[in-house]
């Protein structure tokens, strides 16, 4: 588990994640997704991003969740980097939501690894749980879930 310097949190199904602060690009409180036949099940087709077209990642297939129709989403950046990794480029793609959360920089809460509970989907995506008082939040681990999109794609 990597030093967290904040989070952009969400719900998906009632349930909070938290993305590193360091992965997001932008939020996007309403979006509107151009839906594309013969796509994985997780690629819900594209946003137009200001003149840049990038991916509508759900990920609710990827943790065996139903789907969402959530208008909000969280653009990522990713580095792609060319084979001998001598070079790379800034990437974009946008995970679907059902609502935008907060940015939280105290992260004084107890962070816990995943438990082995979990579905084995849940537990190659998330990087730990952040736990005050009542109040859970299950973190993305950004890498894995772009790998797993990469894979599933194909």
């Amino acid at each position: 588990m990597s030093e967290l310097q904040g989070i952009v949190t969400f719900t998906y199904e009632k349930a909070t994640y938290g993305i590193p602060l360091k992965s997001v690009a932008e939020v996007l409180g309403h979006c509107k997704v151009n839906n594309l036949p013969g796509l994985p099940p997780h690629v819900v087709g594209m946003i137009n991003l200001r003149g840049t077209i990038i991916a509508a990642i759900d990920i609710g297939p990827l943790i065996d969740k139903m789907g969402t129709d959530s208008p909000a989403a969280i653009v990522l950046k990713h580095e792609l980097y060319n084979q001998d990794l001598s070079e790379s480029e800034q990437r974009n793609v946008a995970i679907l939501v059902d609502k935008i959360g907060d940015i939280v920089t105290d992260l004084s809460w107890v962070r816990h690894p995943v438990p082995a509970n979990v579905s084995p989907q849940m537990l190659s995506l998330l990087d730990g749980i952040l736990n005050t008082g009542n109040k859970t939040i299950s973190l993305i681990n950004v890498d894995e879930l772009l790998r797993k999109c990469t894979r599933e794609s194909t």
